[in-house]
């Protein structure tokens, strides 16, 4: 239509699909390859989540202009001090916990099972740490991993279900850490999952299982602890190292995580370099 395009990429396709365990045929995928390539090629601008994928679209595709745009996130997240009492009450029972907190999908990238294996390493070597590992949100695993809870008897873990997106602040509030984890594929370490924003502007510690650039943030950050994707004895160790840090130096890591939201991930910061890229391409006489 004449007008200028700009795409903003959150997955690589068709990589992500297979990495997430679809079986479809491969000349399937090639087709879905060419026509991703076929839109890289026709889009004026190409905006990344993250810096991985710049070079991945650039080696199929030598002449587009693609640059850095991380995700932004609701604001909400920079203010967790307002409790709402249902939250409060449904964490009830946790009180007397050291409480760990996943948010979001539950599915086949996010490699819960490792979460949980380390759920049960700590029962069987350290039955004397009272962790609760609460897992906020639905997806296409959750009936099989709750299915696994009750059958290795983890008494641990405890799947709460979906809730709306303004109560999260208070689930995180009240927690002592945060927890991310990805599967151990190529795909998933050239990306930078969105609750990792959202747990860095919390000023809540983050403990991360995942490869890299979700990894490298926050150790950039010194916001938490990582260890390798589906390392769940790593994963474990790491849970430990934070339950016996000092209140203080718990806080610490997560003002750290917030200050480096707010040097990187702000929303004044992306309109600014979304503002910036867009004069770059002006400026090379893109019709932009």
């Amino acid at each position: 239509k004449r007008i200028p395009v700009v795409i903003w990429v959150q997955d690589l396709w068709p990589q992500s699909i297979v990495a997430s365990n679809y079986n479809l045929p491969s000349f399937v995928i090639r087709i879905l390859e060419i026509i991703v390539n076929f839109i890289y090629s026709r889009a004026d601008l190409i905006v990344c989540q993250s810096n991985s994928f710049i070079s991945k679209i650039e080696s199929k595709n030598r002449d587009v202009n693609a640059y850095y745009l991380p995700n932004i996130i609701s604001n909400i997240f920079l203010d967790s001090n307002n409790i709402d009492p249902t939250v409060s009450l449904l964490l009830n029972d946790y009180n007397d916990s050291f409480k760990l907190l996943f948010t979001g999908n539950i599915g086949e990238a996010q490699s819960i099972e490792t979460v949980i294996k380390a759920a049960e390493s700590i029962k069987e070597v350290h039955p004397d740490k009272n962790i609760a590992f609460i897992f906020i949100g639905s997806g296409s695993k959750l009936d099989a991993l709750q299915s696994l809870v009750k059958e290795k008897d983890l008494n641990n873990c405890h799947f709460l279900g979906s809730f709306p997106l303004d109560l999260m602040p208070s689930f995180i509030h009240l927690s002592d850490g945060l927890m991310v984890s990805l599967k151990d594929e190529e795909i998933f370490s050239l990306t930078i999952p969105n609750k990792i924003q959202s747990y860095l502007a919390s000023g809540k510690p983050i403990i991360a299982s995942l490869n890299g650039e979700g990894a490298e943030v926050i150790i950039e950050s010194n916001s938490g602890y990582t260890s390798a994707a589906e390392d769940h004895l790593g994963l474990a160790k790491n849970i430990l190292l934070l339950m016996e840090l000092s209140e203080k130096d718990r806080r610490k890591l997560g003002k750290n995580g917030k200050k480096y939201f707010k040097e990187n991930f702000s929303d004044e910061i992306f309109i600014s370099n979304l503002k910036n890229y867009i004069e770059k391409i002006s400026n090379q006489g893109r019709e932009l």
